[in-house]
């Protein structure tokens, strides 16, 4: 029977995850550099050399009641097969290093820990009272991009 209630009409489709790309000037191991400056004189100026933009994926998320029906690598790959389109021939992510199903996930797709990959960073903690930056180490990894 159809209801009187068109408050949900058209349905609407169910977002379950959401993944980004961000392109960020970056080192060969997924490092920020350490110094924004172009000055040759400078003694980190040789770390410019290295320095690229490159494609960086973050903030992958499946809603918990959605997980292990392959979103996630959906989404991965998706975002691979974009990133590629635009002339990358990189994808770069970090994810926690404590964070096993990820990095289980990533290394089943192909992706392999940069040399040096292992950082410290600041991450936002939300908590009842708002939240709270706390340390953890990120592992940077990477993979070739293949044109299709």
């Amino acid at each position: 029977p159809l209801s009187a209630d068109t408050s949900h009409w058209p349905p609407q489709p169910e977002v379950v995850g959401c993944v980004g790309v961000e392109i960020h000037p970056l080192l060969p191991n997924g490092a920020r550099p350490p110094v924004f400056r172009r000055d040759p004189h400078h003694p980190t100026a040789t770390t410019w050399d290295r320095v690229r933009h490159r494609p960086l994926l973050s903030n992958l998320a499946v809603d918990a009641s959605h997980r292990r029906q392959g979103i996630a690598s959906r989404l991965v790959k998706t975002c691979e097969e974009e990133v590629a389109k635009m002339g990358f021939e990189e994808l770069l992510l970090k994810v926690e290093h404590s964070n096993d199903v990820a990095l289980q996930l990533y290394e089943s797709l192909g992706y392999e820990e940069c040399p040096g990959g292992h950082m410290w960073e600041d991450k936002f903690v939300a908590t009842a009272d708002g939240g709270e930056w706390q340390k953890t180490v990120n592992v940077a990894m990477r993979t070739t991009l293949h044109r299709g």
